[in-house]
Parts: C-alpha cells; structure tokens; sequence
C-alpha cells in the first residue's frame, strides 16, 4: 500500500484582526497520521472557523479526516493542533501535501461593495 508522503508547508492568512501563523506539521513515525500545528493570533478575540486545505503535487487532497482544533469554535492561541489520518484520505497516492489553514470571525461577513453586491474582505 503507497500513502502520501507529507511535507507540511507554512501558510500564513490575515483578514478581520485575526492572522494564521507558524504552520508546520509532521507524518507521525511508523503510522500514517499527520500532525498540523499553527498559532491563531487575534486581536479582537471571539471564537473562529478554521479550514485546512490540504494542496497536493497536482490536485487537492479531499481530506475528510481531519480532527482537533478545526471547524466552528475555535479561539485564539498558539499550537493549535489538527490531526489528519492521511491513511484514509490517501490510500493510493505519493508526493508532498501542503497544508492551508485559514480562520474566519464567527460572524464576519466584511465590507458590502454596494447594495445588494458582494462582500470583500
């Protein structure tokens, strides 16, 4: 069986006060989950949804088997940390995984360009 190989990439991400930072992970030896961390610094506090996009060689990983501080809920602080089984998500496929974590203010919807158009951050 050929799994992925795993380098984590850093990413960075900064919109409404709120920056993701000092993103690193590791493929855990002898198993096939990955260990993400990453800081979430904000300045305004509150509670965040975070998403981790996994960027392969060639395509995006459909990662559906990710656990920790992701999702709704989330609050600021350093070392969050994600776990991702890439056993499941990668059964048949090599290479380097660069992982995308971004975070969203609960609630933010940013500033409307005019009435009834979209949103921009």
């Amino acid at each position: 069986m050929i799994i992925c190989f795993v380098a984590v990439l850093s990413a960075m991400w900064s919109v409404f006060g709120v920056t993701v930072t000092n993103v690193r992970g590791e493929q855990r030896p002898g198993s096939k989950l990955v260990d993400i961390y990453y800081d979430l610094n904000s300045t305004d506090g509150g509670t965040y949804t975070v998403e981790v996009v996994l960027e392969g060689d060639t395509e995006t990983v459909q990662a559906v088997s990710l656990t920790g501080d992701i999702g709704k809920g989330v609050k600021p602080g350093q070392n969050r940390h994600v776990v991702w089984d890439a056993g499941v998500d990668c059964v048949s496929k090599k290479g380097y995984v660069k992982a995308v974590v971004t975070a969203e203010k609960e609630g933010a919807q940013g500033v409307q360009l005019w009435e009834g158009g979209p949103y921009w951050a």
